[in-house]
């Protein structure tokens, strides 16, 4: 391995999560994941390397998991990698699951559906009645889209794609009889994580922490495919912050004034409204007219943010939609009142910000509940009023 190559290597490491899917692109024909780990076998081109990542628009975080990926192999790679993001029930399998997206946004405003649908597909047999379903209907499709855009490796965000992925590279393989192009799962939930994610057929599973590893040898993973390297994190928080009170000042908020900050994931749900009221008279009641602010992210639902607008607030109160510079919102506030979305967590995390969680869905956010209150970096507190006394 060449000076280049070995500094590379080490560099990767940077972006955790990242770490062996890179290597797997390496310009060699065998690459190691890991001390002792699974041995990929990835063929010899002349080409870019390219990178297929699939993800779905079931809540924003798996999106921003995906770009997250993409921004750290283009950063590592520059021009020799041609990374491709994917909604795979959208762009690939097509129709009738193009409507999955506005299905999940309605299944997670109604908590007790949710559930429903969460513990249906946890069921051995539900599971595989889904999979196959999956499978006889959008198989040709996703085998078309593979074999057009031809990765050198292909990655999932997303823990409904496995099984279907897993089964037509198979018959890509047997058909062309090229070696089956290395498939990856890059787990995005954090505390808790459903039954689809884990295929023993995976090459490499890589798992939020060593909390989830015997989940995944229960599934079938054998440890050898399996990696704790945390959540992967968009750019924007790969570095320090300093100035805090100019940075204030550029997004508008009061220099020298704490701040809450609350957030209810890329949809902007988890009862934002009467949250963002109880905190501003809580605020109020306490410390007076200047004694915090408040910025409220409300994601996609204008609804909620024309709302909001339209209030008279007793303190400082920043409303936005979807917002670029959650990085920087994040460094200057000193507390973060959010659902409890596992990416979100994880920045605030490396932003040293404690969390204050206001809800979560049942099923696999809960396992993110869990996991800050267990280690001392948040509290649960449901009830809107309960914020109040922020």
């Amino acid at each position: 391995m060449t000076e280049e190559r070995v500094r590379r290597v080490r560099r990767s490491r940077r972006y955790g999560y990242l770490y062996a899917a890179v290597l797997a692109l390496w310009k060699s024909e065998r690459v190691e994941i890991g001390p002792g780990g699974t041995t990929l076998t990835v063929a010899r081109r002349s080409r870019r390397r390219k990178v297929l990542i699939l993800m779905s628009d079931t809540g924003g975080g798996h999106r921003a998991s995906a770009q997250a990926l993409r921004s750290a192999l283009e950063d590592l790679h520059g021009d020799d990698i041609l990374v491709e993001i994917a909604d795979f029930w959208v762009d690939i399998a097509g129709f009738p699951f193009t409507t999955l997206p506005q299905s999940y946004k309605f299944a997670a405003s109604h908590p007790p559906l949710w559930l429903i649908c969460y513990l249906f597909a946890s069921f051995p047999p539900a599971r595989w009645l889904i999979e196959t379903s999956f499978d006889l209907i959008a198989a040709e499709k996703v085998r078309a889209a593979f074999e057009s855009f031809d990765p050198d490796i292909v990655v999932s965000v997303h823990p409904m794609v496995q099984e279907i992925t897993v089964r037509v590279l198979r018959r890509i393989e047997k058909a062309s009889g090229v070696p089956k192009t290395p498939f990856v799962t890059v787990i995005t939930d954090l505390g808790a994580a459903h039954p689809m994610w884990f295929n023993r057929s995976v090459d490499v599973c890589f798992l939020p922490g060593d909390h989830l590893r015997a989940q995944a040898i229960q599934r079938g993973v054998e440890p050898s495919k399996l990696r704790s390297h945390g959540l992967p994190v968009r750019p924007s928080f790969w570095s320090d912050i300093a100035e805090l009170d100019v940075l204030k000042v550029d997004l508008e908020m009061k220099a020298g004034i704490p701040a809450v900050l609350l957030v209810g994931g890329g949809d902007g749900i988890g009862r934002l409204e009467e949250i963002a009221v109880q905190v501003a008279q809580g605020i109020y009641r306490e410390r007076g007219a200047l004694g915090g602010q408040l910025v409220v992210v409300c994601g996609k639902n204008r609804s909620l943010r024309n709302a909001l607008q339209s209030r008279q607030w007793p303190i400082p109160v920043l409303i936005h939609g979807f917002v670029s510079r959650m990085s920087d919102f994040m460094a200057v506030s000193d507390i973060l009142i959010s659902k409890a979305g596992p990416g979100t967590i994880a920045e605030a995390l490396i932003r040293g910000l404690p969390i204050i969680v206001s809800g979560y869905l049942p099923g696999q956010e809960k396992g993110n509940v869990d996991f800050v209150v267990e280690n001392g970096v948040g509290t649960f507190a449901p009830k809107p009023q309960e914020k109040g006394n922020v």
